[in-house]
């Protein structure tokens, strides 16, 4: 180039030489990146080399026309260059981008059966994991269900067995028929009934009027009847039953100084000691204030303490009923609450009455005005007789009174005379009176050799 900056002919002829070779060689380049990767983007190459090709006619023109101007040659020179740099440049990236990514899907589609068969396998492989992960998550749930399920049953086996084991030492309150009443032990004299029964007769009146519902009057060593109303009739017989139940506790407390708690609260139903919860009393003090003062909370005590508690102690009780030949008595509770399966007959009345007054603690105890009881807490009480007749009546020496809204005012008597005999007085409007009535009758009209 001169120095003074223009150009002559040779080196503008050079410099377009060197351009379009420059063009030349891109378009080679665009042909063989077309042949390496796919004959689908023959369309966009050719247009691609077309803008090269206008390029350079482009440059032809405009260094034709300034072929006597230095400066304006130099400058088209420079901004050539850098145009063509620059389409070069683009060309190449578009290129590059479609070729690869044609590259890629023929990859895939270019893949052999055994790479599709691989891939298919590991995708296998991967749901086969989460599917065995979902398996094991379901077995554990299902092996913790069954462990439950064995823990439930063995709990239920163990209270099944418990419970059969419990009711099957627990006597049947089924009616297992008559039985004959045991006369003959009661015979057995302990000091209360005589050995022989004298031939006794009315001599005198017919029998008083007495209004209460049912009584009775016997002799009490051979059951002798005196006089009698609605004898065969099933009756309510309140704290009566008491009398069953003092039999009961006997048989099993043998020690009578044995101190025995409340376990659980008792509705004494306005008869009681008021004894709390954990609070004590010895055997002989329970037994005492039940059959003297009829205390109700005192006999629950000696139930509840019973083996079996009290459903035990009521069966038991059932169970002496049926020995004695009690066999209109049903017994659901020891103190005497109405009860429409809680019933007895006059008979049965009479044989436990005998059989009570056979027991030496039993006949001594009822015969007391009063008795004194203290409790573990330090309590002291009093406990009067309910039987008004052992102050009022010379020969009176028991037995027991009782009271409920069915039963009515009841009262069982022992007279001590010669010989001895019993009157029962059922739902009476005054048991004392009535009672009396009988006595004094019985003493005036009947003669004993």
């Amino acid at each position: 180039m001169p120095a003074d900056g223009g150009f002559n002919r040779q080196s503008k002829k050079d410099l377009i030489s060197r351009i379009k070779a420059n063009i030349e060689d891109d378009g080679a380049d665009q042909k063989s990146t077309k042949t390496a990767s796919s004959f689908s983007a023959d369309e966009t190459n050719l247009a691609e080399s077309q803008d090269s090709h206008d390029i350079k006619d482009n440059l032809d023109g405009d260094m034709d026309r300034s072929w006597s101007d230095p400066e304006v040659s130099a400058d088209i020179e420079t901004a050539s260059i850098k145009t063509l740099q620059k389409s070069v440049i683009k060309t190449n990236i578009k290129t590059n981008k479609k070729t690869i990514a044609k590259t890629n899907l023929k990859t895939k589609s270019n893949q052999t059966p055994i790479d599709k068969e691989e891939n298919a396998l590991m995708n296998n492989q991967e749901i086969s994991s989460g599917t065995e992960t979902i398996n094991d998550k379901s077995k554990n749930t299902s092996l913790r269900g069954i462990i439950w399920s064995l823990l439930l049953f063995i709990i239920f086996l163990g209270l099944a067995i418990l419970s059969y084991l419990y009711f099957e030492n627990i006597p049947s309150r089924e009616y297992i028929g008559p039985l004959t009443p045991p006369v003959e032990p009661l015979l057995v004299d302990e000091g209360i009934l005589p050995d022989f029964h004298p031939r006794c007769e009315n001599v005198g009146t017919d029998t008083p009027e007495v209004n209460a519902q049912s009584y009775f009057v016997f002799y009490a060593d051979n059951f002798d009847v005196i006089a009698s109303k609605n004898e065969n009739e099933k009756v309510s017989f309140a704290s009566i039953v008491k009398l069953l139940s003092s039999l009961v506790a006997l048989e099993y407390y043998h020690d009578m100084d044995q101190e025995l708690a409340l376990l659980e609260p008792v509705d004494a139903q306005g008869s009681g000691l008021d004894i709390e919860i954990g609070e004590t009393l010895s055997v002989r003090e329970l037994l005492s204030a039940a059959l003297v003062g009829s205390r109700n909370d005192a006999m629950y005590v000696l139930a509840q303490n019973y083996p079996g508690g009290v459903n035990s102690f009521v069966e038991a009780m059932n169970k002496k009923a049926r020995d004695l030949g009690m066999k209109d008595t049903l017994i659901e509770n020891p103190i005497g609450f109405d009860n429409d399966k809680q019933y007895s007959s006059l008979r049965d009345i009479a044989v436990l009455s005998v059989t009570a007054m056979k027991n030496s603690f039993i006949s001594e105890t009822v015969s007391k005005a009063s008795v004194i009881v203290t409790t573990s807490y330090g309590r002291e009480e009093v406990v009067d007789s309910t039987n008004y007749l052992l102050w009022e009546v010379d020969g009176v020496i028991g037995l027991k009174s009782g009271y409920t809204e069915n039963a009515g005012l009841c009262l069982v008597t022992y007279v001590d005379d010669n010989p001895d005999f019993i009157t029962i007085v059922l739902n009476s409007e005054d048991r004392y009176e009535e009672s009396k009535t009988l006595i004094n009758w019985v003493r005036e009209n009947y003669r004993c050799e």
